[in-house]
């Protein structure tokens, strides 16, 4: 997702372009308060959090399946939250800033980190920053270039 395409799904408010694979906010446009952006911010965030939670469903499918999976079953939580509905650990990360932010070396990969490119790249293909291709069970999905962006936003919140 190039810079343009971010500045479109996240409001003239609040830019991130991609700095040395980083994203990095700017401060607002001439004319648009601070008060503006962070409205689009936390606009920004909540969607992307309804999309974790599944309260917004989003269309996917296993690598190599033809069919798509319910809804309900491709929500981000029901595995990358740390802990299992039954209070035992998930075999998903806790999808957080740590995570995602930090150089980490990956699946036998090289150490990589992610950005909103890369992180919308492993949703959409299962490739992670590495080029390393992540576990089978995780579902590939079909989400817009505002989807990723809320979604970002949320888990590096």
């Amino acid at each position: 997702m190039g810079a343009t395409t971010a500045a479109a799904v996240l409001g003239a408010a609040l830019v991130i372009p991609m700095a040395g694979g980083a994203p990095v906010a700017q401060a607002a446009p001439a004319g648009v308060s601070a008060e503006r952006s962070e409205r689009a911010a936390v606009r920004l965030r909540a969607r992307g959090e309804a999309i974790f939670m599944g309260r917004q469903p989003v269309s996917g499918r296993i690598r190599g399946h033809e069919s798509d999976l319910p809804a309900e079953v491709l929500a981000c939580r029901q595995c990358h939250t740390g802990a299992a509905p039954d209070g035992g650990a998930t075999a998903a990360p806790q999808l957080d800033r740590a995570l995602l932010l930090q150089p980490l070396q990956r699946r036998g990969g090289p150490p990589s980190v992610y950005d909103v490119a890369s992180f919308c790249k492993v949703l959409r293909t299962g490739i992670d920053p590495a080029f390393v291709l992540i576990d089978r069970i995780m579902p590939t999905y079909r989400l817009a270039d505002a989807e990723c962006a809320a979604l970002w936003q949320y888990v590096t919140r």
